[in-house]
């Protein structure tokens, strides 16, 4: 659950790894061979996030990570990486891993094609969501989520809302 502290926090946080990573001379990278589901500090667009490592590929020696805060992966060189600060990890990671209720890929794979993650990223811009829970997938126990985009005073369902979008 996001609640002011937290939406304060996390952007102080942002700023003070980039100015801990930014300089990253004596701070070290990742051991090899990496291991998944460690805590790092990953750049990203000329900043540095939480990350949780996914997967290492020692022949290209990248690791696949999982950004903490903010949601997405990435493939990284492992010597991009570094060892995080103890006191960045004090504030519970903010992303969390779910499905979309009452959305599904059009060819009934489950896999989205780039076309519909560029839809989806563009309905979503920078409005304002919610979100709540309204089950757990029997496959994983992820959450399934409804998502509401919350514009003066209207609540409308992200899967509506794209409907509406194109009838227009």
């Amino acid at each position: 659950m996001v609640n002011d502290q937290t939406m304060q926090t996390l952007p102080r946080l942002d700023v003070y790894m980039l100015g801990v990573y930014v300089q990253p001379s004596g701070i070290p990278d990742m051991p090899r061979p990496l291991q998944p589901g460690k805590v790092c500090a990953a750049p990203f667009h000329n900043w540095w996030y939480r990350a949780v490592t996914v997967q290492y590929y020692a022949e290209e020696d990248e690791v696949l990570v999982k950004l903490a805060d903010y949601g997405g992966y990435l493939r990284l060189p492992r010597s991009d990486l570094r060892q995080i600060r103890t006191d960045f990890v004090s504030l519970p990671f903010q992303a969390v891993e779910c499905y979309l209720a009452h959305v599904e890929p059009i060819d009934g794979t489950t896999k989205w094609s780039e076309d519909a993650f560029a839809l989806f990223s563009s309905l979503i811009g920078e409005r304002n969501l919610e979100c709540y829970v309204v089950g757990y997938s029997i496959d994983d126990s992820k959450p399934v989520v409804e998502l509401f985009a919350t514009d003066d005073n209207n609540r409308v369902s992200i899967p509506h809302f794209a409907y509406f979008f194109f009838e227009i």
